[in-house]
């Protein structure tokens, strides 16, 4: 069967146009480094001597959460320890406590999504150490027209391009991972 004139001028032309396109760049895979807090976690709270401030406090998307007496204190991009700290100077700043005793431990960590083709696509439970491949069997694995090869790691803003993503790759609270399709 012949095609149209016009198709098979068409069919080259757009392979060409595919393969200039741009690739996606590699993530350069560090080992974690100490967790960050960020918007979607849940701290435990406890306060030496004070049993009425201890409690779970949900990190808002601003970075904050709202302690009883202090009000909202920021503890977003901060590790666990300087969060203690900032809550320390919080309560000796406002009066409230002289020499306070700040305990945060996570209580459940933001979530990492999969999507593209896996099974299941969706938010899952972050866990440090984890990897892009990890991530991908909690999604119940690839599908099979999925591109085993091909991971899209997004980190940070919305804003950024996707990263190519090695199935080692450790992933960050909060990552999207994409499964791409294969092409043949």
């Amino acid at each position: 069967m012949l095609l149209p004139r016009r198709r098979v001028v068409l069919l080259p032309a757009l392979l060409a146009t595919a393969a200039c396109a741009p690739a996606a760049l590699p993530l350069e895979d560090t080992p974690p480094g100490p967790y960050l807090l960020g918007g979607g976690d849940i701290v435990q709270l406890s306060v030496a001597g004070d049993p009425t401030l201890a409690g779970l406090y949900r990190v808002d998307d601003t970075g904050r959460i709202s302690v009883p007496l202090i009000g909202a204190v920021e503890i977003g991009g901060r590790t666990l320890r300087d969060a203690e700290e900032a809550i320390n100077r919080r309560f000796r700043s406002e009066g409230v406590l002289v020499e306070p005793r700040v305990n945060l431990n996570i209580q459940q960590y933001r979530s990492i999504y999969v999507m593209g083709e896996v099974v299941r696509g969706g938010g899952y439970p972050f866990e440090p150490g984890m990897t892009a491949i990890q991530a991908v069997a909690l999604a119940g694995g690839f599908t099979p027209r999925a591109s085993r090869a091909s991971l899209l790691l997004l980190r940070g803003s919305l804003g950024e391009a996707p990263r190519r993503a090695l199935p080692g790759t450790h992933l960050q609270a909060g990552d999207v991972i994409t499964a791409t399709e294969r092409w043949f």
